[in-house]
């Protein structure tokens, strides 16, 4: 199974954000709260300001930027179970009573932090 897999999933879930890159910013500060872990990995077709953020948050928060890699999402398993509970997450907060919500209540025990935000305009 894979909630028996040892990772954490952390999550930031902002309706409509002006400005995204705020809004990754602020999140950035609130999850990135401990500083022992191996790595942290950006879906690769990411664009650059998201990986610059990134780094401006590790490096605010004293953390080696050394840590943070960028990887392509066709041959990366982490990226794929990402992605998986980034769709499942979005499905079950624009819909919580629909069928994602089973689905929820397994994969959150792997979830370690949840951010909700409102529109952010900077």
């Amino acid at each position: 199974s894979v909630v028996s897999l040892p990772f954490e999933v952390k999550i930031a879930i902002f309706r409509n954000p002006v400005s995204p890159a705020k809004a990754l910013s602020w999140s950035l500060q609130h999850v990135l709260v401990e500083k022992h872990f191996r790595g942290i990995y950006i879906d690769g077709k990411k664009p650059r300001w998201v990986e610059y953020q990134i780094k401006k948050a590790l490096r605010d928060k004293g953390v080696s930027v050394a840590k943070l890699k960028t990887v392509r999402y066709q041959g990366s398993f982490c990226m794929h179970l990402a992605d998986a509970f980034a769709g499942l997450s979005r499905a079950y907060y624009d819909s919580p009573e629909e069928k994602a919500k089973n689905l929820w209540k397994i994969a959150s025990k792997k979830i370690t932090a949840q951010l909700l935000g409102g529109q952010t305009d900077g």
